[in-house]
This record gives structure tokens, sequence and C-alpha cells, in this order.
């Protein structure tokens, strides 16, 4: 009876361990399979009830701190952390992640100990390297800080981590005290722009390629009133992938010079998303796809639908390539007639921007573009193939002022087929030179001057035009 008795027991033990196993891995897998998503919350309780269940296993103690570092619960991130790297203290990857929960709360000397023993494991990654030279700027040797963060400009980080290493430097040359946006940006979900603008436009078209412009080509110096409103909201993110949907509202209402406000107005209103993924830390793939309602002025309106394949290469902190392939849908409305449907058409473009970030120079930079655009026209008249490349410098000019200069031509819009009503084939040579001037108030408030020059040269005369605008516009971004 005894024996049956200890027999049971032992049984019973063996079933109750064995369940417990059992809760504690599907436990852990769902916990994995959020983590794996970015759904960190999502991920803590399971890796919670895994801990419960089995707290033993190493890998339970590992994810579960994890998690409370993503969440930016650092005090039980770096509990957890501690007691796995007690389990197993050769586990290098654990280094890193327990070093930055105690750098977040502070703790400075421990975790620079953790940042270098993360360094001599792997000589390669940068973020080792660069959290160590901000303990050594928050522990008070700056010298050895500005040595360390220059150390990691020779490592082709990526360029988020370029971009914060070249902010810390900077701001550490320049006796400034860094904040700790440079090493930590947190990531809003909502981002809102307001503008308001006026202008003065020297040459009113709205709609340039009208077939009768005789019109517009005469001066028509009008005044000009804009309202801007653009929103992003950043719908869902994981370690590798971001997802935003965005809103571009933008309205215009012309006046003649002595603002008598019934000429023409221009709106265009675009919905839509943008995905987001990173490959690698030198490769993205950005897919936009949006729907746009823009209205002509004189009752004519255009429905554009459009999407895009995008491909940025960071080749190093200094060289970025986005490489783009683009699907257009325009189609267009007019009353009463709408003669207009001509040209629908479906657009085929790509192309590529290259862009040069100067070394040491916050926010200067270089970008030239190509790009082509076959317009595969419902009319035969708008049947044309463009050829385009884009020049842009931008920098900031001290602490306030920025300066922005684009200049953009198309040496070449070829119609395919000859005019029906000019019996030539058009072509067009079109330019556009922009100037812009930014005063920061703070980090809200910007107020912008700016000036544009318009040209386009056809061997259709009534397509040539030329148009100045100048403005000034008032934005805050929230």
């Amino acid at each position: 009876m005894k024996k049956n008795l200890v027999l049971f027991l032992l049984l019973f033990s063996i079933f109750i361990v064995s369940a417990r196993t059992e809760a504690a891995s599907v436990a852990f897998s769902k916990g994995q399979a959020a983590f794996s998503e970015g759904d960190f919350k999502k991920a803590l309780p399971f890796f919670q009830q895994a801990y419960k269940e089995d707290s033993q296993n190493p890998d339970h103690v590992y994810l579960l701190g994890l998690a409370h570092l993503q969440l930016d619960q650092y005090q039980q991130a770096s509990q957890y952390l501690k007691e796995f790297l007690d389990k197993k203290p050769d586990f290098s990857n654990a280094y890193f992640p327990y070093g930055l929960s105690l750098y977040r709360q502070k703790q400075y000397a421990e975790a620079a100990v953790w940042f270098e023993k993360a360094k001599e494991k792997d000589k390669k990654d940068p973020l080792p390297v660069f959290y160590s030279g901000l303990t050594q700027y928050y522990l008070g040797d700056q010298e050895k800080s500005l040595t360390t963060l220059k150390l990691v400009d020779q490592m082709s980080p990526n360029a988020e981590l370029a971009s914060a290493v070249s902010e810390w430097v900077k701001d550490i040359q320049e006796g400034k005290v860094p904040t700790e946006g440079a090493a930590k940006k947190e990531e809003k979900k909502w981002t809102i722009r307001v503008a308001a603008s006026g202008f003065y436009d020297s040459n009113v078209i709205l709609d340039p390629d009208e077939g009768n412009i005789a019109g517009f080509q005469s001066n028509q110096s009008d005044a000009m009133a804009a309202g801007a409103l653009d929103i992003t909201y950043l719908l869902h993110r994981t370690e590798n992938s971001k997802l935003f949907v965005e809103y571009s509202g933008y309205q215009s209402a012309y006046a003649n010079i002595n603002f008598n406000f019934d000429r023409f107005n221009f709106g265009r209103q675009t919905g839509g998303i943008n995905f987001y993924y990173k490959i690698n830390d030198k490769l993205r793939w950005r897919m936009p796809l949006s729907g746009t309602f823009v209205n002509l002025g004189l009752s004519k309106y255009v429905l554009i639908g459009q999407g895009a394949s995008n491909f940025d290469v960071a080749w190093d902190k200094k060289w970025l390539t986005t490489f783009f392939g683009k699907m257009v849908r325009n189609e267009y409305y007019a009353s009463p007639t709408n003669l207009d449907q001509i040209r629908d058409a479906t657009q085929g473009i790509f192309g590529f921007d290259q862009f040069f970030f100067v070394p040491d120079q916050k926010n200067m930079y270089f970008k030239v573009g190509y790009q082509f655009t076959d317009n595969f026209a419902v009319g035969n008249d708008w049947y044309y193939t463009q050829h385009e490349i884009t020049g842009i410098f931008g920098t900031d000019l001290g602490k306030k002022w920025s300066l922005f200069l684009l200049t953009d031509i198309s040496p070449r819009r070829q119609f395919k087929n000859v005019d029906s009503v000019y019996n030539v084939r058009r072509r067009d040579k079109i330019y556009n030179n922009t100037g812009a001037l930014t005063y920061k108030f703070n980090k809200t408030f910007s107020a912008t001057g700016s000036y544009s020059y318009y040209k386009t040269n056809s061997n259709i005369a009534n397509y040539t035009y030329h148009r100045q605008v100048a403005g000034l516009s008032l934005a805050a971004q929230f």
C-alpha cells in the first residue's frame, strides 16, 4: 500500500511538472510571435506567464527582460536581464540590452561596464561604442567621449545613428549640453502641421496645358492666400516596419491686385498610407499609396491614384540613394462639358535620387535626381515622354535659420503624335528655380520666405509662358 502511494505521488508530481512546462511553452510561443511583430505590449503578459510557470528556463527570463526594455520599463528590464546573466554569463547578446537598461536609469558607471563587454564581443557593432561615448560624457570625461563618438563614424553606422552621433559631437564641441533626444528619439504617434501663406503671383496659370491659353500668357498679377494642413499618424510599428496614415490638404484663393476674389482657386486633398520596411541597416523599402482630388479652378478637376515602390540604400553616413518606380492614374473632369477626358492618362515613372550629407555639418545636404515619365494618355495630343533632372541644396544657417534651394529642369518633354490643332509634334522644355529661407522661432513655429521662377518653352507658341511667385508662410508643427 505504501509503495502504491509513493508511486502515485511520483506520477502525480511528474504530471504537474509536465503540465506546467507545457503551459509555459504555449505562453512563451505566443509571446515570441507577438514580440517578432513588434507588439511588445501584447507579448509581455505571455512572457510573464511563461516565467511564472517555469522561471528556471533562461529563455523565459531573457525575453521577459527584453519586453520590459522595449516598453521603457527599465527597472524591471534590468532585474530580469541580470537574472538571466547570472544564469548564462557568457551570453554576449544580453550585454548591450542590460547595459542599456542601466543607462536609462542613469546608472552610468554600471552601464559602462556592460557596454565595454559588448564592444569586446562584437567589435563591428557601433551601438555599444556609441553608448560608451554617452556614458563617458555623463561621467564627466568629455574628451574621451568625443574620441569614442568619432570612432562610431568609422564603423559605417546607419543614417539614424550617424545623425545622433553628429548631434552629440556638435553639441559637445560647442559647449552645449546634449539632449537625451539625440540618443533616444521617441517617435510620436501624431504629427500635425498647419500653415497660412500669402503670395504675389506675376502670371496666374493654374492649368498651363489648357488648349486655349492665349489669355493666360499676358501678365495677370494676382494676390493669393493659401492654407495647408498635413497630418501623419503612426498606425502600426514593429522592430523593422512602420505603417503611417497620411493626409495632406491645400486650398488657395486668388484675387486680382485689388483683392477682388472672383477669379480662380486651387485645392488639393490627398489621403493615403505609407509603409516602411527595414530590410537591414543599409536597405529600406517604402510603399506609399495615395488618392488625390484636385480642383484646378474654373470648374475643372482631377482625380489621381498613385502607388510607388521605393528602395533607400545607405552606402555610408554620407551617401544615400533612393531608387523608385511609380504608377499614376489621372482622371480629368470638367463642367459643364468634359472635353478634358482626352487627357486621362496612366503614367509609368521611374528614377533615382542621390543624396550627399556633408560630414560634421548638421542638416547640410545635396541631392541630385533623375525621373523618366511615360504618359499613356487617352487622347493622342497628350501622349508624351518626359525626362526630368532635379538638384537641391539644403542647410542650416546658425541656430534659427535654414536655406533651401531647388532647380528642376525637364530638358525634353516629347509628345508622341502630331498635334491635331497645330499640325506639329509638340516639344517642351520646362524650368523651375526655387529658393526658400526659413526662420524657426522655436520647435513649433516657423516663418518661410520663398521665391520661385517657372518657365516653359515650347515649339508651339501657345504653350510658352513664364511665371514668378513670391510669398511668406507661417507654419506650426506639433
